[in-house]
């Protein structure tokens, strides 16, 4: 029986090495794209579950196979310590998503959609609008009444406070 060398070995297994390697990087791939995946641009998405205590939905996105997203954070202007604007959250409402840093586990709600067709996503009569910046508040409630609330209310200069001692 004929000995062969290790070089000669090398050389013979370098195919079956480099199919081999081929390989891994295509799994690698197929894994990066189904559980790491980059994700450029936009989607539309349809609401599924509105979680109000913590302000948080899990969306369905048809783009993307139905894959659901939970507990995605949405987008609110001017929301920080000192007050912030609340819009109204419905489930079945259409919003728009985009991913942090491209990446699927990062989504964030941009907003909501209008549909041509519907009233879905405007704001209705069972809707409350609340503006609050910590020292005063503004509300609109569904049942039609403005509600002030702060120390000093006016209205064309006029002072609308209404003092209790009187």
């Amino acid at each position: 029986m004929r000995m062969l060398s290790g070089d000669y070995m090398r050389e013979l297994l370098r195919p079956a090495r480099a199919q081999a390697l081929e390989l891994l990087d295509s799994i690698k791939l197929m894994i990066m794209n189904v559980f790491n995946k980059d994700v450029y641009g936009t989607y539309e998405g349809i609401i599924e579950v509105f979680d109000a205590a913590n302000y948080r939905v899990d969306v369905r996105v048809p783009d993307l196979s139905d894959l659901i997203l939970t507990g995605v954070r949405v987008v609110q202007p001017l929301y920080n310590s000192d007050g912030y604007v609340s819009v109204p959250i419905k489930v079945g409402t259409r919003v728009i998503i985009a991913f942090r840093s491209f990446k699927l586990r990062n989504p964030v709600i941009l907003g909501q959609l209008m549909d041509e067709n519907t009233n879905s996503g405007r704001i209705t009569n069972t809707d409350s609008i609340i503006l609050d910046n910590g020292s005063a508040k503004i509300e609109l409630t569904a049942g039609g009444s403005i509600i002030l609330t702060g120390t000093s209310i006016t209205a064309n200069g006029e002072d609308l406070t209404v003092d209790d001692d009187t």
